[in-house]
Parts: structure tokens; C-alpha cells; sequence
């Protein structure tokens, strides 16, 4: 039978522990590492068999992180590592000795092996008893097999066993659901768990050892929350989300999505007050606090809903943008939040955003974006990989997400108007997730290319990406210090509700960009099927908060197959598909009177001993209070006071927020100078005109001793900024740490052409050191931004011969773009002038013809990402139509190289080609720039366009792998171009 609908009373649901006092789960400890018994995958199958039992399972492979005070928080712990040279943590004896369980995996190389002291804890096991404790070994475990748990149990000794035994779970039932008119009849239905109570399904839930779960609000006050945010009160804002997926209306007013204020007003941690602040909206997905009031999406509108009155409810609605697409209703815009630099980010899917802002139409798709508050400015900022559902800011500032479908953490790396116009595709947002070790050293890099979920039960069901990460929502920092012994600055809260997760992901420096590692541990993970967290965010009282969409069914589209390794299931469609259509109904999505909308929880994951913060309310109108939150440890809370700052107006705050720049003023607890960050952009909020107290102070913050204080100052003040222009000569220079230097290198990518700056670009270029493959590129399209002032630098031992290096490489494009565009006659004039090697590229390449036509060649539609690739990157030597130039540029049309084999192409579009080659018969001798900068994927479209269109072919396309493959050569090389006797002598190995 369909499930029926529970209307319980919120009262009486909120505890969430088991009724017997000494019933508990149990805590466990898996020490690994990456050896070569891949330990993380056996403590996956572990937690994914166990976990649902009552076992939390929890991951460590830092030595340091094995101290007293941690394994204190846990009943036992295992060991499968190859720590062979290392000591063995000194905790672990005294923890044994006072009564801690220890399951030793005895494998080759031994753990700790070199250890006397560890030898000796082990001498007797299997099963012996070392003080207090217990000690066993086994040697090749069955990860599924019920004798691993029994000897768990056995080394946590009776009394804990006891307890745990005491234990009663509530039972997850299920039953196959009743649906009249099923799409397919013909395949077998699959059975679904019963819903559970929110006490029910905490004690099927495992957070971090040390805290735990409490429920905020449930069904009926809160159901299908989608969304969470705070005002200034501290008061939880929830959008609920009841038109997803297939019932979104046109009309104004008439959808079925609210905004809901929830209030705790007798501060026991529990909502007691519901406040209806806005109704009727169509597919509204976030909100974002905007003066008196939010911004939110309504359809297809951008709408800001306003408070006149005070009352908590919106009196006002304002259109500021319409052109959201909504096509495909998990495809659509969400995420808006208030960045430090005062702009609303955004994210959105491959439904897209086709908005008009004044005169300028955007319109873009998958994608990350930001815009002023009231819409009088869009700015896209980069593309991502998929439908895009997932947003943060790091400390410093950096933005952060996550999409679906198997890429669960990326970074914006080089916003988009720093492409602008300068022939080089931008890239899609770098990919951070790995779940392997990395090696920093290491020019290849071996992270996986499928990042697996961590899950607490194999209940899952998938249509795509499977076991994998295929509906990544948010991307959430703890920026705070109450749960300081958890989490830290580093930890992401990546959510997975077709797993019933929430990650825990730990984002590291790697050169210029970050890391992302997924190993395993998790915030929340549920083995209850109905719990599907979609959004995680730290509260401004310190705790991580969850909004709990719970519904049986998440996934969107009907795919390739509908999978469930509980249910041994695996069938090409949904069996709870209902409707004549096939195929997807409304909103892209498939039809089922499944999609549950009476549910909805929000939880609470709190510290079992630390208070939380009780000051969360921002008094926005008391000037000095606003100043003082500046310094708080929550970025929420800073946040908040900024954005009031900067909305009060006005000079009254100027001198204090310079006080706390020149001090380098930061949270207490916190190396870093945050306030001081805060500081800086609630100047530029202000407005901060050239020759005034607050300009000045941002021009004084270039010269801060502090990195990111320069970087933010140099950043409010912008590229145009004299003081940022003056500044950009020695900051490139003299900045060594690679995030800094990216900083930098982008505005000057950004600032006007200028002679002081192109010969500091130049020098940095030719530099003797391989710059990071980001910095490099962002250097790459700072020199072609200075355009000719770049020759200002010094080209004096510039060979005439084809460049080997990608720096002289990169000045030989910007010397082809100048022929081809408006300053061609100012090449002209400045060739005499020239180095005698740099004037002989410049006369030959102006002895040819330019770009004679850019309009593109006519190509089905599968290659056409592959043509628009090509004519930002291609068109000015090879002609849009494949031709090139007589005597100059060797033709594409019906060339040899085109149509011989696609790998030596693959190699020369990495790596560059210099001459001399022979094409249909004619000599060339120039020299071609390698495109390793480029991604993957662009270049495997570039060349299957180019394999179709100029060499007349017909096979498959080529695929991003067969270029990945070939990287390794072109790294050798140290980028250096091929010769045609290079390339061949390779094909002969």
C-alpha cells in the first residue's frame, strides 16, 4: 500500500536516544593508510555492512592524530596499515592498558615492524588480555564476515559488549508499494523502507565520535527543506520545496514553496515558533538576506521579498532578473549566498540563466556566477562540470563547490573576464575530489577518477555514478572555532543524499589551487534509506547544521539503470515510474506519487562537552557591535555585520574599520587577519573614492606585511587602481607562495597594458623555474593582455629561431594576434625598432596574410564544442576554414598529419610543433605553441572536430582519456615542441 501520511506532533519526537540508559553504539578507530591491502577499501565494505548494526566506524591515517585524548573517544581499534619505519603511536599502549580494544590485522609488511614495543603488545594475541585491555590479530579478514564484528566484540570486553548488546534498533521495515498505472509493468517492483520517526532515525544515525545528534524541527513545522540560512537574530530561515520536481507553475503566486522562519524561544535547542515569512513561490531554491529582506529564486524570476513592516512577513516583491531556466528542475540556479567582496554568488545547472542586465544579455549554463545585490551587475565567473548544486567560501576567500555526477569538489581558478578576447578557452572549473594519497612532487597526478561514498548501509539507490558521488550538494566550510576538536578551517560538508551523507572532506593547499581528499569519514551518515541530507551549513551558534530533505525517492531523471545492492536490484528503469510517457515528464523529472512531501527534518551535530555560542543575535543597528562581530570566529556572524555595515552607509564606521586593517586584526584563536579582511571590503561596500580616508587605507593595505591582507586590498581596489598598477611590477617579483602568485598574475592579466607590468609579466616568464600550470596560464593571458607593451621587456637574446619554451612560444601568439587585429599598424611601426631575433618573427609573420574570414565551417552539432574550441584557439594561423597561410601556417584541410594517426596529433596539440615539416608537399619551418594548458576534454574535442571536418573522417570521437595519456611525454619534455624526427622516434618505440 501507498505509505501513509504521519501528522505527529513535533512534541514528544525530539529525544534521540535509545530508552535503555546504558544501550549505546559502539565507536570505533580504522588506522590505514594506502597500502598495498587497500585498507580504505576494506574499512568502506566495513562501515557499509556494520554500521547499520549500531558500529561507527571512523578513519585515520595521521600518526599525529593518534593521541590519548582521541582514542579515549572510542571502544576499539583497528589496525591495517604499513607504517612499517614508524614507531608506533605511544597512546595506543597506555589506551590499551586501560582498557581499550585492539584488532591488529596481520599482514606483510607488518604494521609498525620495526617496533620492539609493539611486537611485544602483541606477543600472545590472538585474544590476549594486556592490562585492562584486550589484545587480537587476525590475519586475512573477510570484511562481510559476522567474525569481525565478534572479535570487535571481544576486545571491548564484556561490560561495553554488554552495553552494546543492550541496544535495540528500531526495526527498518519494509514493503513493495502499491502504484496504479506503472509505466513498466513488466519490471518487478522493488521493496522501500517505511519511514521512520526523527528518534528513529537519530538512532540509526552516526556522527563524529565526541558529539552528537539533535533534532531542531520536524514534520509538520518543516517539510521538504531544501535550503538554511540565518538572520540576524539567529533566527533558522527554511525553504521548503514543495513544486520540485514536476510542479512548477508560470504564474506569480500560484506555486507551493514557502520560506519559514523557525525560532527557539526558550533556548532549549528545540524550534517552538514557526513564522510564515513568504508563500506561494514556484521552485524557489535559496535565499539570501538582502537589507530588509531576501533575495530568492521564484521560477524563472530573481526576485527580491521585502519586510516593510517588521512583521516577518514579506510585504514587497520586487522582479530584479528574469531568464532563470527551469527546463529541468535539478538542473536550475541555487545557492545564493553573500560573498566577502559584497556580490550574491550563484550556482546553476545545464538548465541555465538567459538574463538581460541593462544592455548586456548573459546567458550561460552550468555554471558559477555572481551579481550585485539589486541586479545592477552579472558577472559570470566560470563554468563548471555539471548541474552544480553546491557552494562555499574558504577563509581566505576562495570559492568552492561541488556539482553531480562524479565531481564533488572543484575551485574557481581564473575568473572568465580575464579570458576575455585573448583566444585562449577558458577552462571548466578545476576538479579538487580525490580519495587516493596524492604526490605533491609528482607532475602526475594519480587521483581517481571516480570518488566512492562512504555510506552506513547499502540501501542506496542510484541511477548513474554508482557507489559514487551523483547528486553532491553543497560545499560548506566550518569556518568557526566552537567545535575547534572535530572539525577545523580545512573540512568541507559535502552532502550525498542518495547516500545519506554528509562528508567530511579535508581541502589542502596544492600549488596554486586546492585538494580535495574524501577518505572516508563523514559529518552524518544514516542507515536509514528515507534520510537524504541536501544542504549542511555551521550555524552562528557553532553547531552544523542539516537540512534533511527525508524522502524515499531522490533520484531525478530515469537513466541507463535503477540500482540498489540491498535490494539486489538492477533494472534500466524506475519500477515506481508512473504515467503513459516512457520518458521524463515535467520539470525533466520522472513521474511517482512516491516523492514524499510530508517529511522534513533539520538537524543539529553539536559537541558532547563545549557549549555552544549563545551571542548569535547581530545588532544591526548599534555601530560599535557591528565593528566588535567583525572579530567574531563565525564567518556567518562576520559576515553579518558586514553586510550591515555596508548597508547602514555612511563614513561613521571608517576609522575603526582602518584601525583593525593596520592592526591585522583577527578572531580570537585565529592566525589569520579576518576582520582585517572584513574590514577591507566593507571600505569598498562604502565606497571608497579615490583621495579619501578609506582609498587610502586600501592603498596602504598593498604594503601590509600580511599576504592576504594584500591580496584582498589589492583585489577591492581593483586592476584599474593606480595604486594596484604601480604595485603589480614588484608584487610579481617578490610573491613566491603560489596562491598569492595566482592573485596576482590575474590582475595583471586584468589591468591595462602597461609597460612597467609587461616587463615584469616578461621576466617572470622567462624566468628559469617552471611556473604552476594555473599561474602559468594566468601568465599567459596576462601577456597577451599587454598586447605590444609586452615587448617593452627585455627581448634582446630573443632567437629567431622557433621558440623551445612555452614563454617564447606565448610571444610568438601574441605577435600573430597583433597582425591579425585592430594594432597590426602599430606592429608595423615598432618592427624596425625590434631585437634583431624578435623583429625577424615579427617581419615573417606579418609578411602573411591575416585572418581572411572568421566565419565557422558548417558541422553537425556532436562537433560543434570542438569548432567553437578551435576558433579561440586555432583560427589565427589555420584560418577558420582549415586552410592557413600560404608559406606560413601549414594547412588542415587534407593534411597528412590531420588524417595519419590520431595519437602523434594528440602529442603535437599537447606539446606544439617545430619545423621544419613537410604538408601536401610544401615545406614549413615556423613553430607551433603546445595547448597543454588546455583541458582534457577541450582537446579531445578540438581535434575529433578538426579529424571530421578537415581530414574528412569518420570514426569515434576521440576521448579525453587518449589525451590524458599522452601528458606524460609532453611533461618530459619540459614542454619543449616536437620535432617531426622526435615524433617519429617515438612512434618507433
Amino acid at each position: 500500500m501507498i505509505y501513509r501520511v504521519l501528522s505527529i506532533a513535533v512534541v514528544g519526537l525530539l529525544a534521540i536516544i535509545p530508552a535503555e540508559a546504558d544501550a549505546r553504539r559502539l565507536e570505533v578507530l580504522f588506522l590505514g593508510d594506502d597500502g598495498p591491502s587497500n585498507p580504505l577499501e576494506g574499512y568502506r565494505v566495513l562501515k557499509e555492512n556494520l554500521s547499520g548494526q549500531g558500529l561507527n566506524f571512523t578513519f585515520v591515517e595521521d600518526l599525529s592524530k593518534v593521541t590519548r585524548e582521541t582514542l579515549d573517544l572510542y571502544d576499539a581499534l583497528i589496525v591495517d596499515a604499513s607504517y612499517d619505519k614508524d614507531p608506533a603511536p605511544a597512546a595506543i599502549f597506555s589506551w590499551v592498558q586501560a582498557g581499550g580494544g585492539l584488532l591488529v590485522l596481520n599482514r606483510q609488511p607488518g604494521n609498525f615492524s620495526s617496533s620492539k614495543e609493539w611486537a611485544a603488545l602483541l606477543d600472545g594475541a590472538p585474544k590476549a588480555n594486556v592490562g585492562k585491555g584486550r589484545v587480537d590479530t587476525i590475519a586475512q579478514p573477510a570484511w562481510e564476515s559476522p567474525e569481525l564484528k565478534a572479535r570487535i566484540l571481544w576486545s571491548i570486553g564484556e561490560k561495553k559488549a554488554a552495553e552494546f548488546a543492550q541496544l535495540k534498533l528500531p526495526p527498518l521495515t519494509t514493503e513493495i508499494p502499491e502504484i496504479a498505472n506503472r509505466t513498466h509493468p513488466e519490471i518487478p517492483m522493488m521493496e522501500l523502507q517505511k519511514p521512520l520517526s526523527p528518534a528513529d532515525s537519530a538512532a540509526h544515525t552516526q556522527v563524529p565520535a565526541g558529539t552528537k545528534l539533535e533534532l531542531f524541527a520536524c514534520e509538520p513545522m518543516v517539510v521538504n527543506p531544501i535550503a538554511i540560512d540565518w538572520d540576524s537574530k539567529g533566527r533558522a530561515w527554511v525553504v521548503e520545496s514543495f513544486g520540485y520536481p514536476n510542479n512548477v507553475p508560470e504564474e506569480p503566486g500560484t506555486g507551493m514553496d514557502n520560506i519559514k522562519i523557525l525560532e527557539d524561544t526558550n533556548a532549549d535547542g528545540k524550534a517552538d515558533k514557526m513564522t510564515l515569512f513568504a508563500h506561494g513561490l514556484r521552485h524557489c531554491t535559496t535565499s539570501v538576506f538582502v537589507k530588509n529582506g531576501v533575495v530568492v529564486t521564484d521560477g524563472k524570476d530573481i526576485v527580491f521579498l521585502g519586510d516593510e513592516n517588521g512583521d516577518d512577513q514579506a510585504d514587497t516583491r520586487k522582479v530584479l532578473a528574469t531568464g532563470l531556466g527551469i527546463f529541468d528542475t535539478h538542473a536550475s540556479t541555487s545557492q545564493f549566498q553573500y560573498g566577502l567582496d559584497n556580490w550574491i554568488y550563484a550556482t546553476v545547472g545545464y538548465s541555465g540563466v538567459e538574463i538581460r542586465v541593462g544592455e548586456k544579455k548573459h546567458k550561460f549554463a552550468q555554471a558559477v556566477f555572481r551579481f550585485r545585490p539589486d541586479l545592477s551587475k552579472l558577472e559570470l565567473l566560470q563554468n563548471t562540470t555539471n548541474n552544480t548544486w553546491g557552494l562555499g567560501f574558504t577563509e581566505q576567500g576562495d570559492v568552492i563547490g561541488s556539482t553531480a555526477n562524479n565531481n564533488p569538489s572543484w575551485m574557481v581558478s581564473i575568473p572568465a573576464a580575464a579570458y576575455a578576447n585573448q583566444g585562449i578557452p577558458q577552462p571548466k572549473t578545476p576538479r579538487l575530489d580525490t580519495s587516493v594519497r596524492v604526490d605533491h612532487k609528482s607532475k602526475s597526478d594519480p587521483a581517481a577518477d571516480f570518488v566512492k561514498m562512504f555510506t552506513n548501509t547499502k540501501d542506496v539507490t542510484q541511477v548513474d555514478q554508482i557507489a559514487g558521488y551523483t547528486a553532491a550538494a553543497g560545499h560548506h566550510f566550518y569556518n568557526d572555532s566552537v567545535m575547534k576538536d572535530t572539525f577545523s578551517a580545512k573540512n568541507a560538508f559535502i552532502c550525498e543524499p542518495t547516500g545519506h551523507i554528509v562528508a567530511t572532506a579535508l581541502v589542502t593547499d596544492k600549488g596554486s589551487l586546492k585538494e580535495t581528499a574524501l577518505r572516508g569519514n563523514n559529518a552524518f551518515a544514516s542507515s536509514d534509506a528515507w534520510a537524504a541530507p541536501v544542504a549542511a551549513r555551521v550555524g552562528p551558534d557553532g553547531a552544523l547544521w542539516i537540512a534533511d530533505w527525508y524522502n524515499p525517492i531522490i533520484q531525478h531523471n530515469v537513466v541507463f539503470r535503477y540500482y540498489n545492492p540491498a535490494r539486489n536490484y538492477d533494472k534500466p528503469h524506475s519500477p515506481f515510474q508512473s504515467g503513459e510517457k516512457k520518458g521524463p515528464g515535467k520539470g525533466n523529472a520522472y513521474d511517482t506519487p512516491l516523492r514524499d512531501t510530508t517529511h522534513g527534518r533539520i538537524w543539529r551535530i553539536v559537541p558532547v562537552k563545549a557549549p555552544l555560542r549563545k551571542e548569535i543575535e547581530t545588532d544591526t543597528k548599534n555601530l560599535t557591535a557591528l565593528l566588535d562581530e567583525l572579530s567574531s570566529p563565525s564567518q556567518l556572524i562576520r559576515l553579518h555585520a558586514q553586510r550591515a555595515l555596508v548597508e547602514k552607509g555612511g563614513g561613521e564606521a571608517v576609522p575603526q574599520l582602518v584601525k583593525l586593517i593596520t592592526a591585522q586584526a583577527a578572531p580570537k584563536g585565529n592566525e589569520l587577519p579576518l576582520a582585517a579582511v572584513h574590514a577591507i571590503w566593507t571600505l569598498e561596500g562604502l565606497g571608497a573614492p579615490a583621495g579619501s580616508v578609506a582609498h587610502q587605507a586600501l592603498v596602504d593595505a598593498l604594503q601590509s606585511p600580511h599576504a592576504l591582507i594584500r591580496r584582498h586590498a589589492m583585489l577591492a581596489l581593483g586592476a584599474a587602481d593606480p595604486a594596484v598598477i604601480a604595485g603589480l611590477p614588484d608584487f610579481l617579483a617578490t610573491t613566491k607562495n603560489p596562491r598569492e602568485l595566482l592573485m596576482v598574475m590575474i590582475q595583471a592579466a586584468l589591468t591595462a597594458p602597461n609597460p612597467s607590468i609587461a616587463k615584469a609579466i616578461w621576466k617572470f616568464a622567462t624566468s628559469e623555474s617552471e611556473p604552476d600550470p594555473t599561474v602559468k596560464e594566468a601568465a599567459q593571458l596576462a601577456m597577451r593582455h599587454q598586447g605590444l607593451a609586452l615587448f617593452t621587456g627585455d627581448f634582446a637574446n630573443f632567437s629567431a629561431e622557433p621558440p623551445s619554451t612555452w614563454s617564447g612560444q606565448e610571444a610568438i601568439q601574441v605577435i600573430t594576434r597583433l597582425a591579425a587585429g585592430p594594432e597590426r599598424d602599430a606592429l608595423v611601426a615598432f618592427a624596425p625598432q625590434a631585437p634583431a631575433g624578435l623583429r625577424s618573427h615579427i617581419e615573417k609573420i606579418l609578411a602573411a596574410p591575416p585572418v581572411r574570414d572568421r566565419t565557422p565551417v558548417e558541422v553537425p552539432g556532436r562537433f560543434i564544442p570542438g569548432r567553437d574550441a578551435y576558433m579561440k584557439a586555432c583560427i589565427e594561423c589555420h584560418q577558420a576554414d582549415g586552410t592557413g597561410v600560404t608559406g606560413t601556417f601549414p594547412p588542415l584541410v587534407g593534411s597528412e598529419w590531420v588524417k595519419g594517426d590520431s595519437t602523434t596529433m594528440i602529442r603535437i596539440i599537447l606539446g606544439g610543433l617545430m619545423g621544419p615539416v613537410t604538408v601536401k608537399g610544401q615545406a614549413f619551418n615556423g613553430a607551433m605553441p603546445g595547448h597543454s594548458a588546455m583541458p582534457d576534454k577541450e582537446l579531445a574535442e578540438i581535434i575529433t572536430f578538426v579529424r571530421y571536418a578537415f581530414g574528412d573522417l569518420s570514426e569515434p570521437p576521440i576521448t579525453p582519456d587518449a589525451v590524458k595519456e599522452q601528458r606524460p611525454l609532453v611533461e618530459a619534455r619540459k614542454f619543449a615542441p616536437w620535432s617531426v624526427t622526435d615524433l617519429r622516434a617515438v612512434d618507433q618505440k
